[in-house]
């Protein structure tokens, strides 16, 4: 009788979704009382807490299919981009032609490729292929890159930038009433700094090859947070040519492949203007004319999400914060990581997966069949917000209490 009323409790909460720890000293033995977090494991558990329970309490891996090539990885755009900005510094890019340019991006692909593919290994045609479309984009893109910085006084200064304990930027560190240490480490693609009027500004750019973007309903739901955390941590804790610096923004440049439709008569300028909007950049400016106009000097919204209208102000549809704003940014992303640290040290590990806003977890999720979650199963609701309403929530939070500080 009492096995089958174990069965019964175990049954009952898979069905529930209903999971949590009871022991305080298990969640402590499995998530730590300092919390070394990355950026995908914070969004891994907002997106669902089971689910990062599984991955970075028990550290269950599915298994996975070796990768046949690492054209299939974006890696490479990460490593091609790194070097030829970095080997042709501020306008550098600008002075090669397309053929130059070309030809140096094909030498690192295939330096990239010697260094991870066997000699002995046969290359399919689709491969081939794969490598001049790769050629063609990248070369596409770093040429957008160096209409950008011909214009721009912001200049690339740090590639692959650490943040970490001990580094040129410490990571943001929160502590709890309980003792609970909590930051978050990680590294930013590239770091771009100006420099006027006795100021300095910096901004954060990923290159990310895939189709997110930024949003600031993600940011108040505790989902993609990773640019921003990394640009408070150099605001907040940037040393030698990084201390003292302004949050001039987070910027995502879009580097995917894309196809141009047009028709036949379609000129190559017209074609070359619609590639120039896939590559424009999404993401949060700092609200500082000086700053924007040192983006992009015509404030246009050709590069960055920004742009004037004729009396010389800011567009509505521009991706704007104050640096009042920018702080209070900051100290939400400060609650959402608390919220995270002290919900995990009380096991709260329910199968609650968001909901809305694209996000269907469910569907993807490699501990799904653990879990059993349906769609019917309690979820988050995420529902759009909006800017204005962004900022309300956050100056409504401002009048409650924190669980945690910055230090």
């Amino acid at each position: 009788v009492h096995r089958v009323s174990r069965l019964e409790q175990v049954l009952a909460m898979v069905q529930s979704g209903g999971f949590c720890i009871h022991s305080r000293e298990i969640s402590r033995m499995l998530f730590g009382s300092r919390m070394r977090l990355s950026p995908s494991r914070v969004e891994r558990y907002f997106t669902c807490p089971f689910a990062y329970f599984c991955s970075g309490g028990l550290n269950l891996q599915p298994r996975r299919k070796v990768e046949i090539s690492p054209m299939q990885s974006g890696t490479i755009i990460h490593f091609v981009l790194e070097r030829m900005v970095s080997t042709h510094p501020g306008k550098g890019l600008g002075e090669l032609s397309w053929e130059q340019m070309q030809q140096e991006v094909e030498t690192l692909l295939r330096e990239y490729l010697e260094e991870r593919v066997s000699r002995t290994e046969a290359l399919s045609k689709r491969f081939h292929y794969l490598f001049e479309r790769l050629s063609i984009t990248l070369t596409r893109l770093l040429r957008q890159l160096a209409q950008e910085f011909a214009q721009s006084e912001f200049e690339p200064v740090r590639f692959e930038l650490p943040i970490r304990q001990g580094g040129e930027v410490s990571p943001l560190e929160l502590r709890l009433a309980d003792g609970t240490q909590v930051s978050v480490e990680g590294t930013v693609d590239r770091v771009d700094l100006m420099e006027r009027d006795g100021r300095r500004y910096v901004r954060v750019v990923d290159y990310k090859s895939g189709s997110k973007a930024f949003r600031l309903d993600d940011v108040y739901y505790g989902l993609n947070l990773q640019m921003l955390i990394y640009l408070f941590a150099i605001w907040k804790n940037g040393k030698g040519q990084l201390a003292d610096c302004l949050p001039a923004g987070v910027l995502y440049l879009p580097a995917k492949d894309h196809i141009i439709s047009a028709a036949r008569q379609t000129t190559e300028e017209q074609i070359e203007k619609e590639h120039q909007k896939k590559y424009r950049m999404n993401g949060l400016v700092l609200e500082d004319p000086i700053c924007v106009a040192g983006m992009e000097e015509k404030v246009s919204g050709v590069f960055i999400p920004v742009r004037t209208k004729n009396d010389g102000s800011f567009d509505a549809r521009s991706s704007l914060a104050t640096l009042e704003q920018m702080g209070s940014i900051q100290r939400h992303i400060e609650r959402v990581l608390s919220e995270m640290a002290a919900g995990l040290q009380q096991g709260g590990i329910a199968a609650e997966p968001a909901d809305g806003l694209g996000y269907e977890p469910c569907k993807y999720c490699d501990y799904q069949p653990i879990c059993q979650h349906h769609p019917e199963d309690p979820h988050r609701a995420l529902q759009e917000l909006g800017r204005s309403q962004f900022f309300d929530l956050l100056k409504q939070e401002e009048g409650g209490t924190d669980d945690g500080t910055a230090k």
